[in-house]
């Protein structure tokens, strides 16, 4: 618990991600940065809460958040 994986070409989570108080996490990125995120789908809350692995989450706003963020930038 603490990582997390999720599949890009499929809506799917893989590892649990860790959801704090007030379901929010922070998020540290490779560049440096870091920020909270507040999760909004019942799905990820739900994965986390119950440390459920391989959770598909087709439509679900927090994978397509993360998807977007862990995209490479050039």
């Amino acid at each position: 618990m603490g990582s997390w994986v999720m599949y890009l070409n499929r809506e799917q989570w893989i590892d649990p991600l860790t959801v704090w108080h007030l379901d929010k996490s922070t998020i540290g990125y490779a560049d440096g940065h870091a920020e909270v995120h507040t999760w909004r789908d019942e799905l990820t809350k739900r994965m986390s809460r119950d440390h459920l692995f391989y959770q598909p989450c087709t439509g679900c706003n927090d994978w397509e958040y993360m998807r977007l963020r862990w995209t490479i930038r050039e």
